[in-house]
């Protein structure tokens, strides 16, 4: 992302979605399931609804059964990386187990770590 357009994105503050019911039952199936593979299928919609009732280009989901990215000092781990999203490929990438343990990722934390990653593709897209 060039300079300028993260200096606009950094001037977003909100992101207007309009919700329904299913993307409503798709967040809360989302929390409740640890399985990564339901997670994909579940993320992917949610993903697909939020774009389309955005009216942006549909986003590719994708949650891999791999440990977070995370960097360690000492005995302390100092930096994680949940997800990422690439405009290039218009991939959004989740890992789903944590960084240390390798659990899978708490519900919640998996669902915002999804619509933090989302945001990212809606931003980027509106601002090109």
């Amino acid at each position: 992302m060039s300079k300028l357009n993260y200096l606009k994105s950094n001037r977003i503050k909100s992101v207007k979605v309009k919700s329904d019911f299913k993307m409503q039952l798709l967040c809360g199936k989302i929390i409740e399931t640890l399985n990564t593979g339901k997670r994909q299928k579940l993320s992917s919609e949610l993903a697909e609804s939020l774009c389309n009732t955005s009216g942006i280009p549909k986003v590719n989901v994708k949650i891999s059964d791999t440990k977070q990215y995370h960097r360690k000092s000492g005995n302390r781990t100092v930096y994680k990386q949940y997800g990422y999203y690439k405009q290039e490929t218009n991939y959004l990438y989740i890992q789903n187990l944590t960084a240390v343990q390798g659990k899978p990722l708490a519900g919640k934390t998996f669902l915002d770590t999804l619509l933090h990653e989302w945001l990212h593709h809606s931003i980027r897209t509106n601002l090109n």
